[in-house]
């Protein structure tokens, strides 16, 4: 077809036939100013309605449907860069150079991190884009376990691990998964960079009783503590979607592992003679202890695509697909939305309770694990027209296993039969409550059709109770306190326990695939409180521990929903909880006898929750 000029459109024109018969749209009779192609479009136009007859139809039946053009792909090609918040744990293996431990050597490590990210992608296909990052972020992370006790006889030491700062310089390869370009999905690998304080301190080497030993014969080793900044390697994977054209969110897991060393602490061997009498030797210090770190890192994190307008927003969009039904009642007033559900949660847990000696070193360590729990919740949120929100959720049930370690070093002969410089016993969880309840406000900074984002404040209450049956030695087995084994339905110890905490975090949730739901939320916890109860059966009389502390911590969690309905989604979800004491005191009531108490000591605590959920729940607009 050659080129039409404007003279031939408006000779064109000119012939449409007119009167109440033939009502041709003034639409057809494009300005001269469009281009080539759409002056041939109005060609095409213009030659079949002069050929149709002037009678075919009435104006009242002529429908111009107006072509349907796809929105523009969305382009990923160009820097960006932004901030993140995230959960950390980690795991910290040490060595022991005289040997495979009997007990311990894992450093579990909970904290988060806050840090920065930049980078730049080329979308090199219309679905492919590969890109290269850096981001850097400050830890605040924290563990301590036993360590180095490779027999009963030798005193074993705590190992401390607190990682501080982490760098990771990586590429990553995606895909993109919508037909406008607005989702990517991601895989990702490069180089890792952390530093961590850690400190190995050998524990409790003094005893009131040993004996023939006196406090001047033992030898106290100095702490051994260092500062570690390994490289390492990191992988990872992640989802990124756009807000706005210039705002996209990114919920990514990294895995990084790192390897260091540190030098043991000089501490002592202990070697039985009789069953009141022993013998002494030093353990020199300078040996080697490698340390193996394992990190898991989930982060939410939104960047800014450099040279984009920050006000900008998508247009309007219908649902891909429009769900079938008679219209609802409103039962919310104009702007306000409610949504309200119920979840089963499968989860495991730990409780940790340490007691130091002036210094670093530990006297007593108590360690519930494996701690599987049943519970049932019901959670709702409610959003108004002001971008204001509330939410929450509250559960209980019932913890039904789960292992208790109790550890000792130097025990005096009132607490064993022969010299021993460690001993640790084993009891099973018995029947146990886990109950716990949060409420949030917040303000959601960024919301549109598809997604909602915004910081809030609110309060955690995390509650437990745990009973112990049944006591074996699993160290030193001929001199220690469950030797022999108790009955499976001996109560030996207790442990009760309150968590209040002051919450400060994010939530968001992202309508994508147009059926399909992300949300969830992380929470920092800057300060709280723990009231507990340690109470202790096996010994002459009852003992209590009374405890208080000073908290700190995490809570994240995130759900992937499908909706049935337009308003009944089903999902499926993942939760993660650590929290730590900072500061703590237990004091002591029948140490000293029956009705005395003794004045409060140092102490450190911590627990752990995770796991998944099932959930179902119904919106009301």
């Amino acid at each position: 077809m050659r080129r039409l000029f404007p003279a031939e459109i408006e000779a064109l024109c000119s012939f449409l036939p007119t009167g109440p018969s033939f009502a041709m749209p003034a639409s057809y009779c494009l300005p001269v100013s469009f281009g080539d192609e759409m002056r041939k479009v109005a060609f095409l136009v213009l030659s079949t309605a002069i050929s149709a007859p002037p009678c075919a139809a009435s104006s009242a039946d002529v429908a111009v449907k107006t072509p349907k053009v796809a929105p523009r792909p969305f382009s990923w090609t160009g820097f960006h860069l932004g901030g993140h918040l995230g959960a950390i744990v980690g795991n910290a293996g040490f060595s022991d150079p005289f040997g495979p431990s009997v007990f311990g050597d894992n450093v579990t490590t909970p904290g988060f991190l806050g840090g920065l990210q930049f980078g730049y992608d080329w979308q090199v296909a219309p679905a492919w884009v590969v890109g290269v990052g850096a981001d850097a972020s400050l830890l605040s992370s924290d563990g301590a376990f036993t360590c180095l006790q490779a027999s009963p006889d030798i005193v074993g030491s705590n190992c401390a691990v607190k990682p501080r700062r982490l760098a990771t310089f990586t590429g990553r390869f995606g895909y993109v998964v919508e037909p406008e370009g607005r989702t990517l999905i991601y895989g990702k690998a490069g180089a890792a960079w952390m530093r961590s304080d850690v400190s190995v301190a050998p524990n409790n080497v003094y005893n009131e009783s040993q004996g023939t030993f006196t406090e001047d014969t033992l030898i106290q080793g100095e702490p051994s503590i260092g500062r570690v900044s390994p490289w390492g390697w990191t992988v990872g994977a992640g989802f990124e979607h756009t807000l706005t054209p210039a705002w996209s969110v990114n919920i990514g897991y990294d895995y990084q592992r790192f390897n260091s060393q540190v030098a043991t602490p000089e501490t002592i061997k202990i070697s039985p003679t009789g069953p009141t009498s022993g013998t002494v030797a030093s353990v020199p210090a300078g040996a080697t202890s490698h340390i193996g770190q394992d990190m898991h890192l989930v982060k939410l994190g939104l960047n800014y695509r450099w040279g984009r307008d920050p006000l900008a927003s998508w247009p309007e969009r219908p649902a891909a697909h429009e769900f079938a039904g008679p219209t609802k009642a409103q039962l919310m007033p104009a702007g306000w939305q409610f949504e309200g559900g119920a979840r089963y949660w499968y989860s495991s847990g730990s409780f940790q309770s340490a007691f130091p000696q002036v210094g670093a070193g530990l006297m007593s360590q108590l360690h519930y694990q494996n701690l599987t729990a049943h519970t049932g919740e019901f959670f709702a949120r409610i959003d108004s027209p002001y971008n204001m929100f509330l939410k929450g959720f509250a559960g209980a049930g019932s913890i039904v296993s789960g292992d208790h370690f109790d550890e000792d070093w130097s025990l005096s002969y009132g607490y064993a039969s022969a010299p021993t410089a460690f001993e640790v016993t084993h009891s099973s969880v018995g029947k146990s409550s886990l109950s716990y309840a949060t409420a949030d406000i917040g303000f959601d900074v960024m919301r549109g059709p598809d997604y909602k984002l915004g910081p809030f404040i609110g309060y955690s209450y995390y509650h437990y109770y745990i009973g112990t049956e049944g006591c074996t030695q699993l160290v030193a087995p001929a001199s220690g306190i469950c030797f022999p084994s108790a009955a499976a339905n001996f109560v030996g110890t207790s442990e009760s326990d309150t968590w209040h905490s002051f919450r400060a975090g994010i939530a968001g949730e992202l309508r994508f695939w147009d059926r399909f739901k992300i949300g969830g939320d992380l929470a920092l916890i800057p300060y709280g409180r723990l009231e507990g109860l340690d109470d202790h059966r096996a010994r002459d009389h009852l003992t209590l521990f009374p405890t208080t502390g000073e908290t700190r911590g995490l809570q994240a969690e995130f759900t992937l929903s499908y909706f049935a309905t337009k308003d009944l989604s089903i999902g499926l979800g993942g939760r993660y909880w650590a929290m730590w004491t900072t500061s703590a005191t237990e004091s002591c009531n029948g140490c000293g006898g029956l009705g005395v108490v003794s004045p409060p000591g140092p102490g450190r605590f911590n627990t752990e929750r995770f796991g998944g959920f099932l959930q179902a729940s119904y919106r009301f607009n």
